[in-house]
């Protein structure tokens, strides 16, 4: 039984600060450790790409419920939109 689910993105990407084309996550498997997903974001249109990965963690427990233990998915976004994470105390 394959019981893949989507779950709505809450996530808004602002376009390509140099192109204008459409902003995407890609992820990718970490060989290293299964409980890892690493993700970068990127553009469609000319393939310009955030120089580091972001990590989303999850832990599978015994009752079957997952639980994400880190999520830098949010800090990517605010570099790809072009707030700096440094400064967000003050925002």
């Amino acid at each position: 039984m394959n019981d893949n689910r989507v779950i709505e993105n809450p996530f808004e990407l602002r376009p390509c600060p140099f192109c204008g084309g459409k902003a995407k996550f890609k992820s990718t498997y970490n060989s290293n450790d299964p409980t890892t997903i690493l993700f970068d974001i990127g553009c469609s249109g000319c393939g310009i790409r955030l120089p580091h990965f972001g990590e989303l963690k999850v832990k599978l427990w015994d009752s079957g419920i997952f639980e994400i233990t880190k999520d830098e998915r949010s800090k990517l976004i605010k570099e790809w939109n072009g707030v700096n994470v440094k400064d967000e105390k003050d925002l």
